[in-house]
């Protein structure tokens, strides 16, 4: 433990302390000083629910052994003045919470206070080699220190969009009563009893969690690569233990028993933050869930005396559509030396130029996204073509599958109990394997499916997927891929047949077309789309030429 006493004219002495690892373990089991730390979250201006002591005290607990504790703060005569909750990284310092966490900043009571500049030289000398970076400092930090001062020098600090929808239970009423969205709210009362409402009971939560989880992760998988929940086992105690602590703010919309919408956002003094969880269905992705939900929320949010909905920082379209204006928060980075902060700056220029001259082409926010998604993508599949010894040719032509129509007796068949439908689970258990075709590719695929209407039928086995194969009916005309064969009326389609082992094919693949002849027994005819490679049984198919 490091302790600084500086002496001032005021009776008591100033204390300053930097703890590490079991240090900071021991300090956030005494009550008071827990108690202390909420008293300076209420009085720092710029204070988010994620400075609060049980959200960093909680993920402090669980998260020790991937990331060692690093508290600083610091004691006047008038009670604790400041605090800093970070953790080691690596080569880095990063705020208390990591991804979690959308803000991270440290607290003092006035805007003026001297913590900060004093707090990085102390992490300065405990930590000479390591960069602290904080990811969004929330809006109104006070970052004069970082411009004005000779810590500039080292400081790369970017300011970014934070949307925001200000609570109006009028302006989500009368979204709600617009046309479309009002005929997208009878469709889905079509389909069942439609429920919106708080989940406030924490039994209630913790049932629901997991298909959340799965909900979120499907999604997230599909658009980013990120897959949380199924990668982090400790996110779902984390979260878990926010909401036994009053810090979570959850809401459900249902049809039925389903849920087809949520969002679990960390809440604090009036704010409810778009961080957590948030997922809606992509099989009735046509009907907006998600946005209705938001419009929903708005209004709870409103009846409930919050007065603002923090959509966070990103260029998602969703989050510009719903936000009545945009604050400034600030990505900080603090370096060890000036060369460090010269690389960055020279490659934040270099981003922000390639950035302008793609523009000035026409590319917008949603085209450089997909450029940095396929560029990924592409490194993802040249690992994949190393580890399984195979070439990549990117001038190759996909093979044009083959469409069979099954002629065999389609009246003893049965549901196999092993086959599941539209299961978001049993997608999340795909593997590469030998295939160069990435998770991320999977995914986002499966989701663009779901979204166009397209059902699923998969086995599971030894926790990977086994068996993946899509229903398409001759009225969506719609494909996702570029094969589309016209298909006589009142017909049915599997194509995009996935096989973890082809020598499985037979076996596996007659248990995912009875099923999808069981689930369908209005529709007259019977297709399979497969590649030349794929073998079908010559007495229960004919080969067609559509």
């Amino acid at each position: 433990m490091e302790e600084l006493t500086i002496k001032k004219t005021i009776q008591k002495p100033t204390t300053f302390q930097i703890l590490i690892g079991q240090q900071v373990l021991e300090k956030i089991e005494d009550l008071e000083f827990l108690s202390d730390w909420e008293t300076l979250y209420q009085n720092c201006k710029w204070a988010t629910a994620f400075q609060r002591p049980g959200f960093a005290s909680e993920w402090y607990k669980l998260y020790y052994h991937q990331y060692e504790p690093v508290l600083v703060y610091e004691y006047d005569d008038k009670g604790l003045a400041g605090i800093l909750a970070i953790a080691v990284d690596g080569k880095k310092l990063i705020g208390a919470g990591e991804a979690i966490s959308e803000y991270q900043v440290w607290l003092t009571r006035k805007a003026e206070s001297s913590f900060i500049a004093t707090a990085l030289l102390g992490l300065q000398k405990k930590f000479p080699n390591k960069e602290l970076h904080l990811k969004y400092l929330p809006p109104n930090t006070p970052v004069q220190l970082f411009r004005e001062t000779a810590w500039a020098s080292n400081t790369f600090l970017k300011e970014v969009a934070q949307p925001v929808q200000a609570v109006d239970w009028e302006y989500a009423d009368k979204e709600l009563k617009k046309k479309n969205k009002k005929e997208k709210i009878r469709r889905l009362k079509r389909l069942g009893d439609l429920t919106f409402g708080r989940v406030d009971s924490y039994d209630e939560f913790e049932q629901i969690f997991d298909e959340l989880a799965i909900q979120s992760d499907f999604r997230k998988g599909a658009m980013f690569d990120a897959v949380f929940f199924q990668d982090d086992p400790l996110r779902k105690k984390f979260l878990l233990s926010l909401f036994k602590h009053d810090l979570l703010h959850t809401t459900v919309l249902k049809v039925d028993d389903e849920i087809i919408a949520s969002n679990v956002g960390v809440m604090g003094k009036g704010w409810v933050h778009l961080q957590g969880i948030n997922t809606h269905s992509p099989t009735l992705a046509k009907h907006s869930p998600g946005i209705l939900h938001f419009l929903m929320l708005g209004q709870k949010l409103s009846e409930e005396g919050f007065h603002s909905f923090d959509l966070t920082p990103g260029a998602d379209g969703y989050k510009q559509s719903l936000a009545t204006k945009n604050d400034i928060a600030y990505e900080l980075r603090v370096f060890a030396s000036a060369k460090s902060k010269k690389k960055a700056d020279a490659k934040e220029s270099l981003h922000q130029y390639l950035k302008g001259k793609l523009m000035k082409m026409g590319v917008d926010n949603y085209g450089l996204r997909d450029f940095r998604k396929k560029r990924a993508i592409w490194k993802q599949k040249l690992k994949l073509a190393i580890s399984n010894k195979s070439i990549i040719n990117p001038f190759k032509k996909s093979e044009i599958p083959r469409v069979y129509e099954f002629v065999g007796d389609r009246t003893s068949l049965t549901k196999s109990e092993e086959v599941n439908l539209n299961s978001l689970k049993d997608l999340l258990l795909y593997q590469s394997g030998k295939s160069l075709t990435t998770r991320w590719e999977f995914l986002d695929e499966a989701m663009r499916r779901l979204e166009a209407g397209q059902s699923c039928l998969t086995t599971v086995e030894n926790g990977m997927l086994q068996a993946c194969v899509w229903i398409r009916f001759d009225e969506q005309k719609k494909a996702v891929n570029s094969f589309n064969p016209e298909l006589p009326k009142g017909s049915l389609l599997l194509e995009k047949i996935y096989l973890a082992e082809e020598s499985l094919e037979q076996d596996v693949f007659q248990k995912l077309l009875h099923t999808a002849i069981y689930l369908h027994p209005e529709r007259k005819k019977i297709f399979v789309a497969a590649t030349k490679k794929r073998r079908v049984d010559s007495s229960l198919f004919k080969t067609l030429d559509l």
